[in-house]
């Protein structure tokens, strides 16, 4: 549901001590958060009605929505990595955001032709989405990491955060709100949603500027002045991603985050399905990412400051044990009512993002050095999307042709394995020691 790392909470574990105040953070960090409330309420107004809209408007099945879902998440992962060494190569990261966020703005727009256009023009909007997503993530972290003033990014990040989370707060609300009003006008949505997305990027064009002084690259990664252009960048790269790949306690991280990616449904996925069992009315349904994104800001700094002495590892593998209690929530009705069901999922779901997101990018940025921190961020991005994209369509098909709680049973089970497996590989690796540059 949400688009980035919490890694304010998780910066603020690692550093053991609580967040600075607001008055030692930079308004250049501020204006960024404001972009991503701007494109969080785009976002969040469109991932509410996504999976109905797709199933009802556009008359897809669950195995398409699957595939949709798993594809997407696929072109994010696999965008991630390039579009963060990028940034890192050409010290240029508002640039490389900058293009996120103007795909994704045009994305909207495609969405809202596919009304009248059909499912082609939802899947290249959908496409150029997850590829503004993927382009964006990981340089905006890197900005935030860069502009913020040293000892003080766990309060840079939390400013960020606060801000990214209001706007995934406001974004279903908004969507409820406009559907209460106008039922089933989608075209009315998506309109609103665009003019968000549009304001983000003008915000961020206006008003963001790039790293004054941005570090360099190590000198083993620096290309020789006798050595041309166009081989350089493949051999920077390509040392990079050595570099990564070689820190023992980051690359148990990628094992762990990609066999839990494997068993993590999405958010539209699990609450379609719970929206479907409780026969809630389809202009309710994103009041359920408000109950998430609601808990998620109030649990977000408690979790962060348990973290401070509970190893962060742990944290993180609570937050997956919330997942599977989701699953559970979902699959059996034990004779709670829906409105029950319904909170208990809110809350689940609330719990894991706000133990899991942050935890795992400070994990990742205590363990790399800056030179290689924002390709090592959108590489474990990388790793959890494209578990995803093999998960979201095998919970589709088996959804389809089994049955929606023997699918849930089947996840709930792996999920359960791999969370296990990640407790072995992470056991001891916290607090994570720094990583060489070369």
């Amino acid at each position: 549901m949400y688009s980035a790392n919490s890694a304010a909470k998780a910066l603020e574990a690692t550093h053991g001590q609580p967040l600075s105040s607001l008055g030692k953070v930079p308004v250049m960090i501020y204006w960024i958060g404001a972009t991503s409330l701007l494109v969080d309420i785009s976002s969040e107004m469109l991932t509410s009605v996504l999976p109905v809209f797709l199933l009802t408007v556009l008359s897809l099945s669950p195995l398409q929505v699957g595939l949709f879902d798993g594809l997407f998440q696929g072109i994010t992962a696999l965008t991630l990595v390039f579009a963060a060494w990028r940034a890192d190569v050409s010290k240029n990261q508002k640039l490389v955001a900058w293009t996120g966020y103007v795909l994704s703005a045009l994305a909207r727009l495609l969405l809202l032709l596919s009304m009248a256009g059909g499912a082609l023009f939802a899947f290249v909007g959908l496409f150029l989405d997850r590829l503004g997503k993927g382009i964006r993530t990981a340089p905006r972290d890197s900005l935030i990491a860069a502009h913020a003033w040293r000892d003080h990014e766990a309060a840079a990040f939390g400013v960020h955060r606060t801000m990214d989370a209001t706007g995934a707060l406001l974004g279903p609300l908004l969507a409820a709100a406009l559907l209460w009003q106008w039922a089933d006008r989608y075209e009315v949505l998506l309109s609103v949603s665009l003019a968000f997305a549009i304001c983000g990027v003008l915000v961020f064009t206006l008003r963001v500027r790039n790293v004054a002084s941005p570090l360099p690259l190590p000198a083993t990664i620096q290309p020789a002045s006798a050595t041309p252009v166009s081989v350089a960048p493949a051999r920077a790269a390509n040392h990079v991603i050595k570099t990564l790949w070689q820190n023992t306690p980051y690359r148990r991280l990628l094992y762990a985050v990609t066999g839990l990616g494997i068993f993590t449904i999405s958010d539209g996925m699990l609450y379609l399905m719970l929206q479907q069992q409780t026969q809630l009315p389809a202009r309710f349904l994103p009041l359920t990412y408000v109950g998430s994104a609601l808990i998620f800001m109030l649990a977000a700094m408690p979790i962060s400051r348990a973290a401070t002495c509970w190893a962060p590892w742990r944290t993180f593998l609570f937050g997956y044990l919330c997942l599977g209690a989701a699953y559970g929530l979902v699959t059996a009705d034990w004779g709670a009512g829906n409105l029950a069901r319904l909170t208990g999922v809110m809350v689940c779901m609330g719990l894991h993002y706000a133990a899991t997101d942050g935890v795992l990018a400070v994990m990742i940025v205590k363990a790399l050095t800056p030179e290689v921190r924002t390709t090592g961020l959108a590489l474990a991005a990388t790793c959890a999307g494209l578990a995803k994209l093999v998960a979201s369509p095998l919970f589709g098909l088996t959804w389809q042709t089994i049955s929606p709680q023997w699918a849930l049973l089947g996840f709930g089970a792996g999920l359960a394995a791999t969370t296990t497996i990640a407790a072995w590989l992470m056991c001891g690796q916290a607090p994570m020691p720094k990583a060489a540059a070369s």
